[in-house]
């Protein structure tokens, strides 16, 4: 997900490791990580998401439609409590994905992330 204020996810890519549209080059640790054919497999199906600062990727028991690969910036995870009061409960950069309920086979997450 994304180019604002320094910050960018990947939902997706384009074939290779050429840059984005803002000229910034693919530098997501886990899909830069993959073996050149899983790559080229994986990288088509992806579609790059640019998002503003402090917006809320999904909420908590939403049903989760997407995974989001950091390109560049942080997305920050919340645990948001009863009386609406937060805590940051983990980080994702760019050497991480926020959507791993979805590798596990559940459709919601627990917490609440937003692009910091």
């Amino acid at each position: 997900m994304a180019k604002q204020s320094g910050s960018s996810a990947k939902k997706t890519s384009s074939s290779s490791l050429r840059p984005d549209g803002n000229g910034t080059p693919l530098q997501n640790k886990i899909l830069l990580s993959l073996p050149r054919h899983e790559r080229e497999k994986v990288l088509p199906k992806l579609e790059l998401v640019r998002l503003q600062s402090r917006k809320m990727l999904h909420d908590v028991g939403d049903t989760l439609q997407s995974a989001y690969f950091c390109n560049t910036g942080l997305i920050s995870i919340l645990s948001v409590f009863s009386d609406g009061k937060s805590v940051e409960v983990g980080l994702i950069g760019r050497e991480g994905f926020l959507g791993l309920p979805l590798v596990a086979g559940f459709r919601r997450h627990p917490h609440a992330p937003w692009l910091k």
